[in-house]
């Protein structure tokens, strides 16, 4: 059966968080203290991703612009806004997608 029909339909009407992570990969080396968000946008869209803690305080904004159609990758280097490093614990990643949220939860731990 061939999905891609399926896939491009769904795709025109969604958004869609690839993967967010914070560890090292072969494929794409990261750095001890960064975590990758990966998402795709199916059309044009103004996007905002803030990263916020347990207690709905905004740590930081990652992105707050109009993209393109497209695979993005931005990083966020567990610095808060005023440039220092935010604690171990729960954090929520924020997707704002014209207007629609969506959201996932990471937890942060250190060694």
């Amino acid at each position: 059966m061939n999905y891609t029909k399926y896939l491009k339909a769904l795709l025109k009407y969604t958004f869609l968080v690839v993967v967010a992570f914070c560890c090292s990969s072969p494929l794409e080396p990261l750095e001890q203290n960064e975590y990758l968000i990966t998402f795709l946008l199916p059309k044009e869209s103004y996007i905002k991703i803030t990263i916020e803690n347990n207690y709905s305080k905004n740590i930081r904004t990652v992105i707050d612009d109009y993209c393109a159609p497209g695979f993005y990758s931005e990083t966020w280097d567990l610095k808060n806004k005023d440039g220092k490093k935010v604690y171990e614990g729960i954090y929520h990643i924020l997707f704002y997608v014209d207007g629609e949220l969506y959201s996932t939860k990471s937890i942060l731990l250190r060694n």
